[in-house]
């Protein structure tokens, strides 16, 4: 669908008639209910009838119970296979839209939706799955992508009709992960620092010519994961914990390095600047114009056509609105809480005494900066999961970890509070379900998207391709 006519169907009203779909599935549709549908996780599929589905997983963790809820629905309506997305998500493949309310009714009851998956949405919330256990972590960022995912999906009705097109957001606390910084529209990097007088306000250091120069810089630095190395200085003395702010990055057709807008952002400021830059690309985000590419009404074209220190001056004073809200006055109160999800104290004692004895850490598995415990990285061979082997590995977190199941971003799993005397129990439980950790058996990982084998928009067998390689590289 070209964007005159996503524009034309946004006009009309993005809602569905439910019961009308429940009733006569496809024969239901009328014309733009192709793009509605996206706003509610549906993707048209290339196979007449049958639909990809989004399930909306903020940051990916799912617990073992809701993993036990989402493969009794993969089997009801996926065929028994799930497919991690490179959003922390998750898809189900050939589904049928007279399921719908059943699906929604089955996600509520664990606290989950489809709601703003797909189309000109917030898109699902990227988040650093392990912030708050690696040793080179800044804190865990889990919880406030959660808190932003559901500040703004509560809004979908209004927003969505509104929005140019989709914003990506991303959450990020480790070296792995920061680089991730430049590739989102909007991605806020954890930080400890000396906050700089003006708060939120402060800017980086200005006069470089052009976009490009500046991408140039931060990159190298972004690659290094060396955030913290660069911290915002000011005379308050004590480091505070915070966030950068990194706006305008994107791939695609006409990829785009993110900046690095500000270097500090404080807790408290956190969703007045996110109000402030949805304010910003609702209100202007089509100056682009009609004459331009698909995606040119991205974030990342605004920047470009404003300049940084144009949005800079704009966004500091939007962002001083959106603070003196009455909502956001008493933010403080309401900030997420950090929460360390593993065994109690006298638990934690038994595996750092035991951690004296020594034992050689296997590939995929990583210490904790808790003793005793590491975090270990399952692969999934192009993120396809069948449905048994989500709820054993729901099972096994339950058992041996912290009953917590974490999606990443690279179509892997992640098994947190594991003791590391228990990792080659893990690991005997994960060949039983036809898993292993990443680097184990060839020690290639291939990333890919459903392709052409689902997608009606997919120019290419990412599937068939990553599979072949994958052949290529089997060992004898």
């Amino acid at each position: 669908m070209i964007e005159s006519d996503i524009a034309k169907v946004k006009q009309e009203g993005l809602g569905l008639d439910f019961a009308r779909i429940h009733e006569a599935g496809t024969r239901a549709l009328v014309p733009g209910d192709d793009y509605r549908l996206k706003t509610y996780g549906f993707c048209q599929q290339k196979h007449p009838g049958y639909f990809t589905l989004r399930i909306r997983i903020p940051g990916g963790v799912v617990t073992a119970n809701q993993l036990y809820h989402l493969t009794q629905l993969i089997e009801t309506h996926g065929r028994g296979a799930a497919h991690l997305t490179a959003r922390q998500g998750l898809e189900l493949h050939f589904v049928r839209v007279e399921e719908m309310e059943e699906i929604f009714k089955a996600l509520q009851s664990i606290g989950m939706t489809t709601r703003s998956t797909d189309g000109h949405t917030l898109r699902n919330v990227v988040a650093c799955p392990h912030g708050g256990i690696t040793p080179e972590g800044v804190m865990d960022v889990l919880p406030w992508a959660e808190w932003v995912s559901h500040h703004f999906v509560n809004q979908s009705e209004s927003l969505n009709p509104i929005m140019p097109n989709r914003l990506n957001i991303a959450f990020l606390a480790c070296p792995s992960c920061n680089p991730y910084a430049t590739i989102h529209d909007v991605a806020f990097v954890a930080v400890e620092a000396n906050p700089p007088t003006g708060g939120s306000e402060w800017s980086p250091p200005v006069g470089r010519s052009g976009h490009t120069d500046i991408v140039a810089s931060e990159i190298i630095y972004a690659k290094n994961g060396d955030v913290r190395n660069r911290e915002a200085k000011g005379p308050s003395g004590q480091k505070q914990r915070g966030f950068q702010l990194w706006v305008g990055g994107s791939l695609g057709p006409h990829p785009f390095l993110g900046i690095r807008l500000i270097d500090f952002i404080s807790l408290t400021d956190v969703l007045p600047a996110c109000q402030a830059l949805f304010a910003i690309y609702t209100k202007f985000g089509h100056q682009a114009g009609p004459d331009k590419p698909k995606g040119s009404f991205r974030l990342k074209y605004l920047i470009e056509q404003w300049g940084q220190e144009t949005f800079l001056a704009t966004f500091n004073k939007v962002l001083m609105e959106k603070k003196g809200l009455p909502e956001n006055q008493s933010l403080s109160h309401h900030l997420p809480v950090e929460t360390e999800d593993g065994p109690i104290r006298i638990k934690r004692l038994v595996e750092e005494i035991s951690q004296v004895f020594s034992f050689q850490m296997p590939q995929g598995a990583f210490h904790q900066k808790q003793k005793g415990y590491a975090y270990l990285k399952v692969a999934v061979p192009l993120g396809e999961m069948k449905a048994s082997q989500l709820v054993e590995l729901g099972r096994i977190a339950s058992e041996y970890g912290n009953g917590k199941v974490y999606f990443t971003p690279h179509q892997e799993i992640e098994l947190h509070w594991i003791p590391i005397r228990k990792i080659r129990a893990v690991e005997e439980k994960l060949r039983g379900i036809g898993l292993a950790l990443k680097g184990g058996g060839n020690g290639v990982h291939v990333v890919a998207c459903p392709g052409t084998e689902f997608c009606v928009l997919a120019s290419a067998n990412a599937q068939g391709t990553a599979r072949e390689l994958l052949r290529h590289f089997k060992p004898d």
